[in-house]
């Protein structure tokens, strides 16, 4: 398996950049109509924009604000998003080439961005091979998802918000027991393994971890889907 995808990342690399630039072109064409269905007259029309569409926070006391309670990363759409989306396909019972199809539809929507990406290479990754090699631990999986964003979009070497990505899928895919116990010990673990890479952005105070594990699952529970 690993002699597998060592293969299939080597081929990756090389691509030419005029694959994502093109990919860039034809998100930013889609990206516009999204923004073109967020309500104008609403007064949250900024924050409602950066959740559905992934468009940067360009309200400067929203932005502080969503730093300060560490909850910035809740309107930088990635894989929870995806994962979200994917629930409510499997509800309505749509086949797996539309799911991708639609997948790959919002990621272009919410501008092509370096997290997104990699959540959907994840993702594909996990439906392709959850049946070929069901013992594939998440942990694996996000980590040869990292290896191919990169070989695939090179430019992304240097991407911070495709490294803090990487790094919580990494720690998201690894055993922390069982109930809530697990939550608060993943909460923990994250908020220390990328301390080193917020602490230059400030923010990033322990008072986050309550702000994450009570109110980030009420964004995505109640007013993602609203």
């Amino acid at each position: 398996m690993v002699f597998l995808f060592s293969l299939l990342t080597l081929s990756a690399i090389g691509v030419s950049t005029q694959l994502q630039k093109s990919v860039n072109f034809l998100s930013s064409e889609i990206h516009q109509r999204c923004l073109t269905l967020v309500p104008s007259s609403s007064s949250e029309k900024i924050g409602l924009a950066g959740l559905i569409c992934g468009e940067r926070i360009s309200d400067p006391k929203l932005h502080e604000e969503l730093r300060q309670t560490s909850l910035l990363h809740l309107f930088v759409v990635s894989g929870t998003h995806l994962l979200w989306i994917e629930q409510l396909l499997l509800f309505l019972g749509a086949p797996f080439l539309m799911r991708g199809i639609l997948w790959t539809f919002f990621s272009l929507a919410c501008g092509w961005q370096a997290p997104v990406v990699r959540s959907l290479i994840s993702l594909i990754l996990q439906k392709t091979t959850s049946l070929r090699w069901p013992g594939w631990r998440p942990d694996q999986r996000a980590l040869w998802a990292g290896i191919l964003t990169l070989a695939v979009f090179p430019l992304w070497g240097e991407s911070m918000s495709l490294a803090l990505s990487w790094i919580a899928a990494l720690g998201l895919g690894l055993t922390w027991g069982e109930g809530w116990r697990r939550e608060v010990r993943r909460a923990v673990a994250l908020w220390i393994v990328l301390l080193p890479l917020l602490c230059g952005w400030g923010g990033h105070h322990p008072i986050g971890l309550l702000f994450n594990l009570f109110f980030a699952p009420l964004v995505f529970l109640v007013l993602l889907p609203l």
